[in-house]
């Protein structure tokens, strides 16, 4: 974090003092685990309260094949009715997730504009008539070549517990390596209450730190 980085902060908390007839949290992203970027914002009274690692693995040779909980299946998104599916799927599974919950459905479609949005690599898995899990993929990720990027993965809640979040990414490996594509990442919440880092750990990824949050302790 460069000096005006960590002059922002302070002006921040200080703005943050100025008004506390209507306080509101004071937030700070850093690169994780960087000795004099910590040390300077705890001097300037701020805590970490969020870690974000880059998972990542490679799709050579080709993953396992993913095991389906019983009833379930899997197609590819085809049209903006699936997508629909998937909005509702991935709100429900993120009210559980720190940060304010999932886009607005509009907001979801703009966002896929700019990211390299790939519907054959992206899924919907469905129960009884039901969607009930979905993984959006984009087929390029800016800081690896012939990378996939997992933009989102969620479950519904009844149908956690069942294996099929490891499905659904392990489906979506074997759906990059047909493509050609030789690697898979993705950013995770380290504090997921839904123990999405484990999940990502037996689907054979590998965590590296990336980003810290910070909050003003009295803010």
């Amino acid at each position: 974090v460069h000096r005006w980085a960590l002059a922002a902060a302070a002006r921040l908390g200080e703005t943050c003092e100025a008004e506390r007839d209507a306080p509101r949290p004071v937030d700070v992203a850093s690169w994780a685990d960087d000795p004099p970027t910590t040390a300077a914002l705890e001097a300037l009274g701020y805590r970490q309260v969020r870690r974000f690692d880059l998972m990542e693995r490679s799709l050579e040779p080709r993953p396992a094949a993913p095991s389906w909980p019983a009833g379930v299946t899997v197609r590819a998104i085809a049209d903006a009715a699936d997508l629909a599916q998937a909005h509702d799927v991935l709100a429900e599974a993120f009210e559980d997730h720190d940060g304010g919950g999932f886009p607005t459905f509009e907001r979801f479609l703009h966002d896929l504009e700019s990211t390299g949005y790939a519907p054959a690599l992206s899924t919907v898995a469905w129960l009884d008539g039901r969607a009930v899990g979905a993984v959006i993929v984009s087929d390029v990720f800016p800081e690896a070549e012939a990378t996939a990027y997992v933009n989102d993965l969620g479950v519904r809640r009844e149908a956690r517990g069942r294996g099929l979040g490891l499905a659904l990414l392990l489906d979506a490996f074997g759906r990059m390596a047909d493509a050609g594509l030789r690697g898979a990442a993705l950013h995770v919440d380290t504090a997921s209450v839904t123990g999405a880092t484990r999940l990502y750990a037996r689907a054979g990824m590998t965590a590296v730190p990336r980003y810290a949050r910070w909050r003003r302790a009295d803010a």
